[in-house]
């Protein structure tokens, strides 16, 4: 079953907030997600959070009060874990993450340790990139690039690259197909990444073979994920 999570922060436009929540069982706002989902025209089946940073508190008034879950300000866990883990309590096993791009560093950096931890996200859609998981830690193993899958509006061919980072505990190895830097021998876990890679024919594949990896993609892009 898969759910979404809308955060704050930056997120997609309108158009691309409908094609990660189209189909999804279950969407969850994190506080000022709320204010998001709202404007994307998404009605989200809960909102959770302090709700420290909900410029219009109003808002909350459109959501059945039994929808909406309070959190102590002073707590451990980040709006948006909470709003995952409420995913994951409903059985949600595939879960995207709407928004949290651009404001302060150390909320990104909170974001992407997620994909090393329990329970975290298998796509992240900002404003401007996708972030993928695949291998071990997440639903899909691999991602295949078929014909046309960069040719989204607005996206042109100069930046219809991406970039893979390891992520969990290793060993990491990966194998690729169509590249222009194969990744094959790639020692992952001395340091490696792959930073703006690209196609250099009509596809192109990538598995992750031992360990997790992140896939940052143009945000409007269609690649395959391979399951």
């Amino acid at each position: 079953m898969r759910g979404a999570v809308i955060t704050g922060g930056r997120s997609p436009d309108r158009e691309t907030i409908a094609r990660y929540t189209s189909g999804c069982s279950l969407c969850v706002a994190a506080d000022s997600g709320l204010e998001t989902a709202l404007d994307a025209g998404v009605m989200p089946d809960f909102v959770v959070g302090d709700m420290d940073s909900l410029a219009d508190p109003s808002l909350l008034r459109r959501i059945p009060p039994e929808r909406v879950i309070y959190a102590c300000r002073d707590k451990d866990e980040t709006d948006t874990e909470l709003a995952l883990a409420l995913l994951a309590s409903k059985g949600c096993d595939e879960k995207i993450l709407i928004g949290g791009s651009g404001g302060r560093m150390d909320h990104l950096f909170a974001l992407r340790s997620l994909f090393d931890r329990e329970n975290p996200p298998d796509l992240w859609a900002g404003d401007e990139s996708l972030v993928a998981g695949i291998g071990s830690l997440f639903s899909c193993k691999g991602i295949r690039f078929e014909k046309g899958w960069d040719e989204a509006p607005g996206l042109d061919s100069d930046h219809a690259c991406f970039s893979l980072f390891p992520c969990g505990t290793g060993p990491h190895r990966m194998t690729s197909s169509g590249l222009r830097w194969p990744l094959d021998a790639l020692d992952w876990d001395s340091g490696a990444y792959s930073l703006s890679n690209r196609l250099v024919g009509s596809g192109g594949e990538l598995l992750a073979r031992e360990g997790s990896f992140l896939t940052v993609l143009p945000v409007r892009s269609e690649p395959v994920f391979v399951r």
